[in-house]
């Protein structure tokens, strides 16, 4: 699985250049009315639960909305990876973690 950075650097342009008004009206009637954006973000063996001896999987919630990030109220633990995965919408994007992104971060579904 690539990260977005990847993915987004492989992108070929299709079409012309638009107006910024084309480009916001397409925008726009993709995104319908799209007020947030959730991001679940999966951390494996994080410094706030580690567990000695074992694996551990934390996944948190957080939501973009006008251009900011809140962090969610909830947090699920599981001891795999396919027991948190099980919990995340189908319809959510999984996407590896960045090179820059902090290590212990597993994955990040958009």
């Amino acid at each position: 699985m690539q990260s977005w950075y990847d993915i987004t650097k492989q992108l070929k342009p299709i079409g012309s250049h638009a107006s910024k008004k084309r480009f916001r009206y397409e925008l726009q009637n993709l995104c319908g009315s799209i007020k947030r954006i959730p991001i679940v973000t999966v951390y494996k063996n994080p410094d706030d639960f580690k567990i000695e001896g074992g694996e551990v999987y934390v996944a948190r919630t957080y939501i973009v909305t006008h251009g900011k990030i809140y962090a969610g109220l909830h947090v699920f633990v599981a001891d795999t990876f396919d027991k948190i995965r099980q919990e995340i919408p189908e319809t959510m994007i999984e996407m590896n973690p960045d090179v820059f992104d902090d290590p212990c971060i597993y994955r990040v579904f958009v």
